[in-house]
């Protein structure tokens, strides 16, 4: 996504992924934690004064 705002040109990158694990020997018994996943969500904004509108690049520098 790419956006102006209050004289500054914004480049927003946003992905999503997936990853599970367990917790070996967790609980007081030694027994491990079972396997379970999450869900994540990541979020760059990238800020610049100058813009390429041809490459949708934020020049800094």
């Amino acid at each position: 996504m790419f956006f102006e705002e209050s004289g500054r040109f914004y480049i927003r990158i946003e992905e999503r992924f997936e990853s599970s694990h367990f917790l070996y020997k967790y609980f007081p018994d030694g027994s491990d934690e079972p396997i379970h996943g999450h869900s994540w969500k990541v979020e760059l904004y990238l800020s610049g004064k100058k813009i390429s509108v041809r490459t949708e690049s934020v020049l800094i520098f």
